[in-house]
């Protein structure tokens, strides 16, 4: 689940109305303004999908071309 919000009042204001997160839940809070593109983001996403669906859906996405060279 990804979740979005703004600094209102030096507090965080989730900007999803329908959030169902239990008192004490842990949370990662990264500004988006202050990702440094050297360090260990570069590359990440989150997904819901599990790792053997997104390997699934890469290899669907993929295609091989029979192309023919004339030369």
């Amino acid at each position: 689940m990804t979740l979005t919000g703004h600094v209102h009042n030096k507090k965080i204001k989730i900007d999803n109305k329908n959030v169902n997160l239990t008192e004490g839940s842990l949370v990662k809070i990264i500004p988006l303004n202050n990702i440094d593109t050297d360090d260990d983001l570069c590359g990440s996403w989150e997904d819901e999908r599990t790792a053997e669906e997104i390997i699934k859906d890469i290899k669907k996405a993929r295609k091989n071309r029979v192309k023919e060279i004339i030369l």
